[in-house]
């Protein structure tokens, strides 16, 4: 596909966010983003609300029949929704409310943002506490679930703002790592 055909509903040059934001008041956050950014407003992430208001932990609220826990050494699967899981819940409900709340009658392109499957496998350990990413399965099933909770998430923003055309970043910001094998095992002895 040529990149040269392709139409967006914004113009050359809009302004956008990365997604995530300071402090931690989505109502206020959420007001200055559709006040800003009107062209192509996104949803915030607010991390200073702590784990799982995080690009990391919001993802990970997303999968579908996954969930994680904090440890020490960051983000690991676990067997049911625990706490940590629940509070990235709470917190992406917090947000899309607030978003909903400052949309209403908003039509156009709207950003959402999650991380993309390469960095989330680098960034979640499995129950041994080596990265997803040294666990072929686990990639698999850890993308399947990422695919499908993509697609409720989407259609969840597309609920709550009618009007919009709802546009998808996935950030990989652990890619150049995965690709060259440098994601360090859990001994550090050696990399993925």
């Amino acid at each position: 596909m040529s990149t040269q055909n392709v139409q967006f509903s914004w113009g050359a040059g809009t302004a956008t966010g990365i997604g995530s934001m300071p402090g931690e008041d989505a109502r206020e956050v959420t007001r200055t983003v559709m006040g800003e950014l009107d062209a192509l407003p996104f949803l915030p992430e607010l991390p200073a609300r702590g784990p799982g208001a995080d690009m990391i932990g919001r993802t990970l609220g997303m999968l579908v029949d996954l969930y994680a826990r904090v440890e020490p050494s960051g983000w690991r699967f676990g067997d049911r929704p625990g706490r940590d899981t629940r509070r990235a819940w709470a917190w992406l409900r917090e947000d899309l409310d607030a978003l909903e709340e400052f949309t209403q009658g908003y039509e156009g392109s709207l950003k959402v943002q999650a991380v993309g499957p390469w960095t989330l496998a680098a960034s979640v350990e499995l129950h041994g506490g080596e990265a997803a990413l040294s666990d072929p399965g686990a990639c698999r099933d850890l993308t399947a679930s990422l695919c499908e909770g993509l697609r409720q998430h989407i259609a969840e923003v597309g609920r709550r703002v009618p009007g919009a055309e709802v546009v998808l970043q996935l950030d990989e910001p652990s890619l150049t790592a995965v690709l060259q094998g440098r994601v360090r095992s859990a001994s550090g002895y050696r990399s993925h």
